[in-house]
């Protein structure tokens, strides 16, 4: 089995080691992704956003967990729906 690495800007910083792929929970309008690891364990990753952008940033996480490489989430706190969309479609799979 392949994993991946979630390198994630967003505060709190943190760094998802031996994941093995992702989840996405729809809450109302908003969507958060989540990650979760060999070990069992979950971890939301980014902000909670409008549903669209929370499915294209889970895109983005399958990538990586196809590939079996390692995706950096920047910061996306403080970004409109446009901005949003345009810094995760600028998400690269290292």
């Amino acid at each position: 089995m392949k994993t991946f690495t979630v390198v994630d800007l967003n505060d709190p910083e943190r760094i998802c080691i031996d994941c093995v792929g992702c989840s996405l929970e729809r809450k109302k309008n908003n969507g958060q992704v989540t990650i979760f690891t060999s070990a069992g364990t979950f971890f939301p990753v980014a902000p909670p956003m409008i549903y669209p952008l929370a499915v294209l940033l889970q895109r983005k996480v399958a990538e990586a967990a196809i590939a079996g490489g390692m995706i950096t989430i920047p910061p996306l706190e403080d970004l409109n729906d446009d901005e949003l969309r345009v810094a995760i479609e600028d998400i690269k799979v290292e």
